[in-house]
Protein backbone atom coordinates (compact mmCIF):
# COMPACT_ATOMS: atom_id res chain seq x y z
CA UNK A 1 0.00 0.00 0.00
CA UNK A 2 2.70 2.46 -0.99
CA UNK A 3 0.34 4.78 -2.83
CA UNK A 4 -2.19 5.06 -0.01
CA UNK A 5 -2.08 8.86 -0.15
CA UNK A 6 -3.57 8.69 -3.65
CA UNK A 7 -6.52 6.54 -2.61
CA UNK A 8 -9.90 7.74 -1.49
CA UNK A 9 -11.65 5.99 1.40
CA UNK A 10 -13.60 3.55 -0.80
CA UNK A 11 -10.52 2.44 -2.68
CA UNK A 12 -8.61 2.09 0.58
CA UNK A 13 -11.29 -0.14 2.14
CA UNK A 14 -11.51 -2.28 -1.01
CA UNK A 15 -7.75 -2.66 -1.20
CA UNK A 16 -7.41 -3.46 2.51
CA UNK A 17 -10.08 -6.16 2.35
CA UNK A 18 -8.79 -7.69 -0.87
CA UNK A 19 -5.29 -7.98 0.57
CA UNK A 20 -6.51 -10.63 2.99
CA UNK A 21 -6.74 -8.42 6.06
CA UNK A 22 -9.42 -9.72 8.37
CA UNK A 23 -10.33 -6.31 9.82
CA UNK A 24 -13.71 -4.74 10.27
CA UNK A 25 -14.68 -1.48 8.58
CA UNK A 26 -14.14 0.60 11.73
CA UNK A 27 -10.54 -0.59 12.06
CA UNK A 28 -9.86 0.11 8.40
CA UNK A 29 -11.45 3.56 8.72
CA UNK A 30 -9.33 4.31 11.78
CA UNK A 31 -6.12 3.32 9.96
CA UNK A 32 -7.16 5.40 6.94
CA UNK A 33 -7.83 8.47 9.12
CA UNK A 34 -4.52 8.07 10.94
CA UNK A 35 -2.64 7.86 7.65
CA UNK A 36 -4.43 10.96 6.35
CA UNK A 37 -3.65 12.90 9.55
CA UNK A 38 -0.03 11.83 9.30
CA UNK A 39 0.11 12.89 5.66
CA UNK A 40 -1.35 16.33 6.45
CA UNK A 41 1.03 16.76 9.41
CA UNK A 42 4.03 16.01 7.17
CA UNK A 43 2.82 18.55 4.60
CA UNK A 44 2.32 21.17 7.32
CA UNK A 45 5.74 20.53 8.82
CA UNK A 46 7.34 20.82 5.39
CA UNK A 47 5.57 24.12 4.73
CA UNK A 48 6.58 25.48 8.14
CA UNK A 49 10.18 24.46 7.56
CA UNK A 50 10.27 26.28 4.23
CA UNK A 51 8.68 29.34 5.82
CA UNK A 52 11.22 29.31 8.64
CA UNK A 53 14.11 29.24 6.19
CA UNK A 54 12.73 32.15 4.18
CA UNK A 55 11.94 34.11 7.37
CA UNK A 56 15.53 33.66 8.52
CA UNK A 57 16.85 35.15 5.29
CA UNK A 58 14.43 38.09 5.50
CA UNK A 59 15.33 38.72 9.14
CA UNK A 60 19.06 38.38 8.48
CA UNK A 61 18.81 40.96 5.69
CA UNK A 62 16.83 43.25 7.99
CA UNK A 63 19.50 42.82 10.68
CA UNK A 64 22.19 43.91 8.24
CA UNK A 65 20.25 47.05 7.31
CA UNK A 66 19.32 48.40 10.78
CA UNK A 67 21.30 49.58 13.77
CA UNK A 68 22.41 47.34 16.62
CA UNK A 69 20.12 49.25 19.02
CA UNK A 70 17.10 48.65 16.80
CA UNK A 71 17.94 44.95 16.64
CA UNK A 72 18.26 44.70 20.42
CA UNK A 73 15.01 46.62 21.03
CA UNK A 74 13.05 44.67 18.43
CA UNK A 75 10.25 42.25 19.36
CA UNK A 76 11.72 39.79 16.83
CA UNK A 77 13.66 37.21 18.84
CA UNK A 78 15.87 36.35 15.87
CA UNK A 79 16.95 39.99 15.54
CA UNK A 80 17.77 39.99 19.26
CA UNK A 81 19.85 36.82 18.93
CA UNK A 82 21.73 38.10 15.88
CA UNK A 83 22.49 41.35 17.71
CA UNK A 84 23.77 39.52 20.78
CA UNK A 85 25.93 37.18 18.74
CA UNK A 86 27.31 40.06 16.68
CA UNK A 87 28.25 42.21 19.68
Amino acid sequence: MDDVHLLDLGDYVTRAKSSGNNMNDNAILSIYRNRKVSEYAKELLSAQSSLSKSNFIVTANKFLSISMEESLESNDILLNILALVDS
